[in-house]
């Protein structure tokens, strides 16, 4: 049994997909922050809705993260991330499996989140954090949960 996970993760582990390492093109990021802060973020978004039409439909025209993603994606292998993700979920699913939601009451939830965010401030969090951001020059895409 398996209890929580992102989407990503639960269908990594039914599909057994294999994300590989495929490294960043800092030149062509570094061109597409520079069209975005020149042109306008729309700018990449109708790029990227040019390319990929289907995954951009998810992603908010706001969001320049993803947008970027979906040029990279392309820029890098030839294929959209549209195909890439249909390509990556054709292994054969090996276990029977069942997957449950667990709904919240909204306003109960981000409640217990202030909370939790206060205790985590009281704790030294803001320490935490100014002492990784010290030590490291750059962090991974995983510690982008929480944004201080």
């Amino acid at each position: 049994m398996l209890y929580g996970g992102t989407g990503l993760y639960i269908e990594s582990l039914i599909y057994g997909i294999d994300y590989k390492e495929e490294g960043i093109d800092k030149e062509y990021r570094e061109s597409l922050e520079k069209k975005a802060q020149q042109e306008g973020l729309s700018k990449l978004y109708e790029i990227a809705k040019k390319i990929d039409p289907e995954a951009i439909e998810k992603i908010s025209p706001n969001d320049q993260k993803r947008i970027t993603r979906i040029l990279e994606i392309y820029h890098k292998t030839g294929k959209t991330k549209t195909e890439q993700e249909i390509e990556s979920r054709r292994n054969e699913v090996k276990y029977e499996y069942i997957i449950f939601g667990i709904t919240f009451d909204r306003a109960k939830l981000y409640e217990r989140i202030n909370e939790r965010v206060d205790i985590m401030i009281q704790e030294g969090l803001v320490l935490e954090v100014s002492t990784i951001l010290k030590k490291y020059k750059s962090l991974p895409t995983s510690t982008q949960g929480i944004r201080i």
